[in-house]
């Protein structure tokens, strides 16, 4: 399996995770993530930043084929 690949598998991996254990917290009347993670955001703001770099650095074109 290529580096790609694993990227790739791990990404959605990671992503259903998050879909499943929102789904699972509002079925059961929680905080959805969204909501914590604005919570944290207001509170800290270099929070918000620190994503916003991140999700930055992943879609930024790296010359990649």
């Amino acid at each position: 399996m290529t580096t790609k690949q694993i990227t790739g598998w791990t990404t959605l991996a990671v992503l259903l995770l998050v879909v499943v254990v929102d789904v699972y917290m509002a079925i059961h009347g929680k905080e959805l993530i969204s909501h914590v993670m604005l919570q944290a955001a207001q509170k800290h703001p270099i929070l918000a930043v620190l994503v916003g770099i991140l999700i930055g650095h992943l879609f930024w074109p790296q010359g990649c084929q």
